[in-house]
């Protein structure tokens, strides 16, 4: 079951299995550690899990299958709507083969936004979800994060699923996994080697901190009760005033703290060579983001930068030209996957690009509505009920 999409009927034709472990540059899972039932083909010597009947590398015959099937054990925990708890997370560790000990996976490539998607309201990763994403990896399903956030802030993010006994670093954000950050502006390849890197013109940030702290590039300082500005540079943040909401990006968020510095030029100095990448305006209340969008629309839209929304009381600020299906295409054309393969799962306005772009757009049950209207499929779920995991069961394996 579940929702209608957005008049975009597209579905995929099964094939043989990918190997992401030898297109990543991921061989033996990067070094994961084998659980019981895990077997080492006789012939190349790759790292297989315990359910698979033959070599996902050379399909040479080994291993003895098993085990119980993640999803269905997962998602039967979360029909109520409450998502599994560490405990129960501990009794499904195994995978269950197809019949023909082959792969029945109807994607190659999985996308996935953090913040209001793969992430609960407390951005805590859930048994169900964690569990899900397990088995679409060990499916042959190349699974990676297409978010806002910085780099650290999203490993940190998919860390949480540590509580569950489960590592997610190996093949879905780590130091040497790809994915898209920034909302496009850094995007990381095979083995997590720099691939794209955008940079926002100076001239924008000295009139984004003028806006909200007074000034003209650097001068007096002001400390707006309701809202603060960060910057982005790669795995670092700064701004011009400490503020309550920042210490929240940074707690509940995951993201850099942000450094406070003393004008602009200092900022910018911090930030060296590579510049700042992106703003980010929060505010106590969407409301008052609301409000303040129409001038920042005004004073930064094109053709002078992008301005998107990701969280409700955010705003965030881009160069021109840039925004998540931008890195998302970049990354799967340096990866070789086909966006017609392609599951996209999202929630919000800065997903819609890319959910247009995958052959498979889906939309969260939290997503707004002109993100639902965008998508292929709306799933009955949302992300404080393991939407995610309703993601995977439907449209990838």
């Amino acid at each position: 079951g579940g929702g209608g999409g957005g008049g975009r009927e597209r579905s995929f034709e099964r094939r043989g299995p990918v190997d992401p472990y030898d297109r990543y540059g991921r061989e033996n899972r990067d070094g994961r550690e084998m659980r019981p039932g895990d077997w080492n083909c006789p012939e190349c010597n790759f790292s297989n899990f315990a359910s698979r009947t033959e070599c996902k590398r050379c399909s040479t015959p080994g291993g003895g299958g098993g085990g119980g099937g993640l999803i269905s054990t997962s998602l039967s925990g979360a029909r109520g709507g409450s998502s599994a708890s560490s405990s129960d997370a501990k009794d499904v560790r195994t995978f269950t083969p197809s019949a023909s000990g082959k792969s029945t996976r109807t994607a190659d490539t999985l996308v996935l936004d953090l913040d209001g998607t793969l992430l609960n309201k407390e951005c805590l990763v859930t048994a169900a979800v964690a569990e899900a994403l397990l088995e679409a990896s060990a499916a042959g399903v190349d699974v990676f994060i297409a978010t806002g956030k910085a780099r650290p802030a999203a490993m940190r993010a998919a860390a949480t699923a540590l509580t569950h006994g489960v590592d997610l670093s190996s093949f879905l954000v780590g130091p040497r996994t790809p994915g898209v950050f920034l909302q496009g502006l850094d995007v990381y390849g095979r083995g997590g080697g720099a691939l794209y890197r955008a940079k926002m013109p100076e001239d924008v940030v000295r009139e984004a901190f003028a806006m909200v702290y007074g000034g003209g590039g650097g001068g007096k300082k002001t400390n707006p009760a309701d809202v603060a500005l960060t910057a982005f540079a790669a795995d670092a943040c700064a701004t011009l005033r400490s503020h309550a909401l920042l210490d929240e990006l940074s707690a509940l968020y995951h993201e850099p703290v942000s450094e406070e510095r003393d004008d602009v030029d200092a900022l910018l100095a911090s930030v060296g060579a590579g510049g700042v990448q992106k703003l980010l305006l929060m505010a106590s209340s969407s409301a008052a983001i609301d409000a303040a969008r129409p001038a920042w629309e005004k004073a930064f839209g094109p053709p002078r930068a992008e301005v998107t929304q990701a969280v409700s009381n955010m705003l965030e600020i881009l160069p021109l030209g840039n925004d998540k299906a931008r890195g998302v295409a970049t990354l799967l054309a340096h990866l070789g996957a086909d966006p017609a393969r392609t599951v996209a799962v999202g929630d919000g306005e800065n997903d819609l690009g890319m959910l247009r772009l995958a052959g498979c757009g889906v939309a969260m049950g939290n997503a707004g509505d002109a993100v639902k209207r965008a998508a292929d499929h709306v799933l009955e779920r949302g992300n404080e009920e393991d939407g995610v995991a309703e993601a995977v069961q439907r449209f990838v394996l």
